[in-house]
């Protein structure tokens, strides 16, 4: 039988590829359903592993997607691409309404991830980020809108 023949191609071999495919390389909108499909098998495969294997495979696909433009985000404003570079991004739960205003982009990660089963944990594996950089703070320190309300 011909089934024989073929065997499932290892994930990491598969991440390599898709990973260099302009769907997960480009950030154009036309691919956000390909791009949210490909971070949804991503996300399960690691889940499927145990905490070091994870660990493993997290730096080698944070190597693979945290320079392209590969997460969705949501944006208020039109924007030219639909997505962004990892550590680029925040959560879509991080708390980022003291810094509107101030120089830099401050973007979470699309909703529609969690529709398709990608996790925090997985989107922070791969760099995103879950809080602003301390840095940036100090840095703009004087120009965050601080809260009269202690």
């Amino acid at each position: 039988a011909l089934t024989e023949w073929f065997v499932d191609l290892p994930i990491d071999v598969w991440s390599q590829f898709i990973s260099m495919h302009p769907s997960m390389t480009k950030g154009q909108p036309e691919d956000e359903k390909q791009r949210l499909q490909v971070l949804s098998i991503l996300c399960k495969e690691w889940q499927r592993k145990n905490n070091y294997d994870r660990r493993l495979n997290g730096r080698f696909l944070e190597q693979l997607l945290g320079d392209k433009h590969c997460l969705p985000f949501d944006s208020s404003e039109p924007t030219q691409l639909a997505a962004g570079k990892p550590n680029e991004l925040y959560l879509n739960s991080a708390e980022l309404k003291a810094f509107d205003g101030l120089g830099g982009n401050f973007y979470k990660v699309s909703v529609s991830l969690k529709d398709f089963g990608v996790t925090d944990d997985f989107l922070l594996q791969l760099g995103v980020r879950k809080s602003v950089n301390i840095d940036f703070l100090f840095t703009n320190l004087d120009s965050l809108r601080w809260s009269e309300d202690p």
